[in-house]
């Protein structure tokens, strides 16, 4: 999933959304995205993060997620002994990771869909559940539930109660719940403003490839 992963930062990069100091989401975030889509899609590609603990993935992978945190110290990434907090954070910037370690479990699943056919699925997807999609559904699926990789599936907004940010100022617009910190909302950053830009973007990307037209048009930098 290295292409794919290597392919949305890249157009977010160039479409110049993946910048919170403008109100969008991170690379990190963006790696979320696509791992909720791929555990979401049909038929799935990727299994949910808490999963990776135990059940039918375990034989592939029997390490709780958070485990990877002293690989990345020893490689001098990371926080010493005795520094959980800063070990988290180490893990939530080096969001690859995070990825690598879901597709080394997912390798015993096989899916008939190429990396165009995912890409293509992952910008109407989520175009889809901004309410901004081609397929015609409408409504904002985003109204209503949370994006949640830690258990693969979202979560109902009414059964989250995210902590009020300064002054009760956070929006919650398109809610992304951080699997490394329950209580984070990822989509926090998003404002009225930039996420109808959001809905824009995944909306051209999503038909500028149903209509046959290329990669490098989907990532033509923004002006």
């Amino acid at each position: 999933m290295r292409t794919l992963l290597f392919v949305v930062k890249r157009w977010a990069a160039r479409r110049a959304i993946n910048d919170p100091r403008a109100s969008f989401p991170n690379s990190y975030t963006w790696c979320q995205l696509l791992i909720a889509y791929l555990q979401l899609c049909s038929p799935p590609v990727l299994p949910s993060l808490t999963s990776l603990a135990g059940g039918e993935w375990s034989d592939a992978w029997s390490a709780d997620p958070l485990l990877v945190l002293p690989a990345l110290d020893e490689g001098g990434d990371g926080g010493g002994e005795g520094e959980p907090e800063r070990a988290a954070h180490e893990l939530r910037r080096d969001h690859a990771a995070v990825l690598e370690a879901a597709a080394a479990v997912a390798a015993a699943s096989r899916t008939s869909q190429d990396v165009g056919s995912l890409l293509s699925g992952f910008f109407h997807f989520w175009a889809d559940w901004l309410g901004e999609g081609c397929s015609g559904r409408g409504g904002a699926l985003a109204q209503w539930w949370v994006v949640c990789t830690r258990i693969g599936a979202p979560l109902q907004q009414a059964d989250k109660a995210w902590p009020e940010g300064a002054a009760g100022r956070e929006w919650h617009l398109f809610p992304i719940e951080d699997p490394v910190d329950e209580d984070h909302d990822l989509g926090r950053v998003l404002t009225p403003r930039s996420l109808a830009v959001l809905k824009q973007e995944l909306s051209r990307a999503a038909q500028t490839l149903a209509e046959g037209g290329t990669l490098e048009q989907v990532l033509r930098e923004h002006q």
